[in-house]
């Protein structure tokens, strides 16, 4: 009989959109972005969103934020800076950056903001995120 390890707890922060070209993006992508990454840390099978009971229990932190650039009515560019560190204390031990391109053959900025943003976000969860997240709950 296996003994399940602890999930190791990651403490999502909002992420802050310093620069848009539209004002509504500062509450809709920071709460886009912060229900992807729930989702990827629910998936993972060493993390967890749900807190412990013990409030100074180790765990980790994640803080970010985003950049979105109009080019055109059709062309956007994403940028995201995302700080990983240890959770009670928050000290930062690693830095992620993702950049994304969205262009639509249709002039419709919401769905290509999501969309950028989106698939932005998942390759940095994918590629860097959780793989530094899971190798340090060992």
């Amino acid at each position: 009989m296996s003994i399940m390890a602890e999930k190791k707890y990651v403490c999502i922060t909002p992420v802050v959109v310093t620069v848009t070209f539209d004002n509504k993006y500062k509450s809709s992508v920071p709460r886009r972005v912060t229900e992807v990454i729930r989702k990827a840390i629910v998936r993972s099978s060493k993390l967890t969103t749900s807190p412990p009971a013990d409030r100074n229990h180790e765990g980790f932190y994640l803080e970010g934020s985003v950049v979105l650039e109009k080019v055109s009515d059709r062309a956007i560019i994403a940028e995201m800076k995302l700080g990983l560190g240890t959770w009670p204390n928050k000290r930062i031990f690693a830095t992620v950056t993702g950049r994304n391109d969205g262009s639509s053959n249709v002039p419709r900025l919401d769905p290509l903001v999501d969309n950028t943003v989106d698939s932005m976000v998942e390759r940095m969860l994918r590629r860097q995120v959780l793989k530094e997240f899971e190798k340090r709950a060992q």
